[in-house]
């Protein structure tokens, strides 16, 4: 159905990008706040539970250093813990997670790496990645809109890895 341009909202058209622009997230603010309440509330005891499931952990590092050889540039969404960075050796590593407390958290383990929460595209704006890991989108509620918007920290030979839990 289209739509006659006299019915649009010459307002609408003038809104600036950071106006329109969505949360990375892409979910209310309340699910927002309980995920990340969740994600704070695990932050502290997450190496305990990645060495209780060392099987699992060492596999998806070892799947990961197959595909993402090292000395590379390294953005990994859903970073939680920062050690899939470590592991992998990039010549630049950078983690986002919503939770500031496991932002806090790898900042301090992992000098070497940047961390952001839900600031990622400002500091991040110009940067381009040779490898882009998206770690258990599950959670995501639009991944059309999360592809679309890392698709500014690509160039041509960028290649985006999913990982997500199969149960």
């Amino acid at each position: 159905m289209e739509v006659p341009l006299s019915d649009l909202n010459p307002k609408e058209m003038t809104k600036t990008t950071s106006q329109i622009k969505r949360d990375f997230f892409s979910y209310s603010d309340r699910q927002r706040s309980e995920i990340r309440r969740f994600l704070d509330s695990v932050a502290d005891d997450r190496e305990k539970w990645i060495n209780r499931n060392r099987y699992y952990y060492v596999l998806l590092q070892r799947l990961l250093a197959f595909h993402i050889p090292p000395e590379h540039r390294i953005c990994h969404f859903g970073c939680d813990s920062g050690h899939l960075l470590r592991v992998l050796c990039p010549s630049k590593g950078v983690g986002v997670c919503l939770s500031e407390k496991f932002v806090r958290i790898c900042t301090e383990r992992f000098s070497e790496f940047k961390f952001y929460g839900e600031q990622w595209e400002e500091k991040l704006e110009g940067q381009t990645f040779d490898y882009i890991v998206l770690t258990n989108p599950g959670y995501l509620f639009d991944i059309q809109d999360i592809l679309e918007r890392l698709y500014r920290l690509c160039h041509h030979r960028t290649k985006v890895l999913i990982v997500n839990n199969n149960y």
